[in-house]
């Protein structure tokens, strides 16, 4: 009775060592499948390199440049303002006229002769932009006695 068990135990295991051992054409499918991965984490790893060296020179000059600020060697906002010019100037007439028209009424009246608004920005050497708004008397249109203008 020993002997049967043994016997059954080892043509058990030795069946299942078997059958669990793949063949060549399985074992060639998976050392292939395996390489191709292989090939795949090498090219993700190739991309993630490259990526790391591009932020790599973006943060040293975002840190350069930051540098220079705090420093004092450069001033982003006074170079941009130096470079631009804002003016304008305007005329407005009030006139409190007493006894001044034909029903011997007194005239209150406001004329906005006109109002200029001009900016200017030199965006490098050779390249500058000018501009002005004109308003005069606030009034456009058919008959009106004033106008806009724009240069």
């Amino acid at each position: 009775m020993k002997n049967l068990m043994t016997g059954l135990i080892l043509s058990l295991c030795t069946s299942t060592a078997f059958a669990a051992t793949p063949t060549i054409e399985e074992m060639w499918i998976i050392i292939q499948q395996q390489q191709a991965e292989i090939t795949q984490l090498k090219t993700q790893l190739v991309l993630t390199d490259e990526v790391l060296k591009e932020n790599s020179v973006k943060v040293e000059a975002t840190a350069t440049m930051v540098e220079q600020v705090a420093t004092g060697e450069t001033s982003l906002a006074s170079s941009w303002a130096e470079r631009t010019q804002i003016g304008g100037y305007g005329e407005m007439h009030y006139n409190n006229l007493e006894n001044n028209n034909d029903n011997g009424e007194d005239i209150d009246e406001i004329d906005f002769h006109r109002f200029v608004l001009y900016l200017g920005h030199d965006f490098n050497d050779t390249t500058r932009m000018c501009s002005e708004v004109e308003l005069e008397h606030s009034l456009s249109g058919d008959g009106k006695p004033g106008e806009v203008e724009l240069e």
